[in-house]
């Protein structure tokens, strides 16, 4: 079976799922099944599915999709290396998948959502809620594969395969965090954002309304990574003071010292997080000992806390989560 068998089966069992047409009634994502209370949410992810799918059919008539040369990942390593190029025209995924149709077409999934969103969109969607989407759509389609046997078997039985080369259900199987499986468990648990945001590929140029807009989605604060508190923090001071309410929002979501420390240590340089905060000129050179008690908002914080904002023993870069794995996507 060559290259282009393996593409044509691998497009074919993607469209021929019910997540292709923006069925997602077996998920157990939260917001996304069929029970969910959140429909705008849901059809946000619905028109995602089935503009993809419409594009993929497209650029597989192209003859756009190939096997990239030179890469070779297994896909036991769990790294889902695939590339995109100019938008879903081309579409070429890591050769090492090259004999298994079953992650080929999880892939696909993934790379062809990266098409719906414009190449220009990073103004009103940053990268990194379109990888969330991406991942989303792939993590409902893993789901469909591993509870769906029938949509396996169509595959099968239209096709004169050497199953146990082509048809790797061990893909089916990938529990490395960062593979296939790990995606769907963040997602379940509402904090594949958090997964994400530790990777400056996704966190980098992520604007400060994007923050402010966003503090109530994917579970809220309630669910954030103490990380992923200082990374909102440290974009939200590059806004200014029209965002120091949801500061302080996220300020007062921290529970005690330990998780304090953590998301002070992520929030970029403190001197320039009372700046925001205080209402005079602040500056690295008018800290003083006991500055914050000037401002009793601040000092029932630290009261609370048990940390300092300007403490010079909260190293930075605690609590980093696992990294992700620097694939290409």
């Amino acid at each position: 079976m060559g290259d282009r068998e393996v593409i044509a089966t691998a497009v074919e069992l993607y469209l021929n799922s019910h997540t292709s047409r923006g069925d997602f009634s077996h998920t157990t994502i939260p917001g996304l099944g069929r029970h969910s209370r959140f429909e705008a949410y849901r059809a946000k992810y619905q028109r995602y599915a089935r503009e993809g799918s419409r594009r993929l059919r497209r650029t597989h008539q192209a003859h756009g999709i190939n096997f990239l040369a030179g890469m070779n990942s297994r896909p036991e390593d769990g790294c889902v290396m695939a590339h995109n190029i100019s938008k879903g025209e081309t579409i070429e995924v890591d050769a090492g998948y090259r004999r298994d149709i079953l992650a080929t077409s999880i892939l696909l999934a993934h790379e062809t959502t990266h098409s719906v969103f414009p190449s220009d969109n990073f103004a009103s969607i940053p990268y990194l809620e379109e990888e969330i989407s991406c991942r989303i759509i792939q993590s409902i389609f893993y789901e469909e594969l591993k509870d769906s046997p029938n949509l396996i078997n169509s595959v099968q039985a239209n096709e004169e395969l050497d199953l146990a080369v082509f048809l790797n259900r061990n893909a089916l199987n990938m529990d490395a965090g960062d593979g296939v499986n790990g995606n769907l468990n963040w997602a379940k648990n509402s904090t594949l954002i958090d997964y994400l945001l530790a990777s400056a590929n996704y966190s980098q140029a992520l604007p400060a309304t994007w923050i402010a807009r966003n503090l109530d989605n994917w579970g809220g604060l309630r669910r954030r990574y103490d990380f992923s508190k200082g990374i909102y923090i440290r974009k939200l001071v590059t806004g200014g003071a029209r965002f120091v309410e949801q500061i302080w929002r996220i300020l007062d979501s921290i529970p005690s010292g330990s998780e304090a420390r953590i998301v002070l240590s992520n929030a970029g340089p403190r001197w320039e997080l009372m700046h925001v905060l205080s209402p005079s000129e602040v500056t690295p050179y008018s800290m003083r000992p006991h500055f914050s008690g000037q401002f009793p908002r601040i000092a029932r914080f630290e009261a609370r806390v048990g940390v300092r904002i300007l403490a010079s023993d909260v190293p930075e870069g605690l609590g980093h989560p696992r990294r992700v794995v620097q694939c290409q996507y």
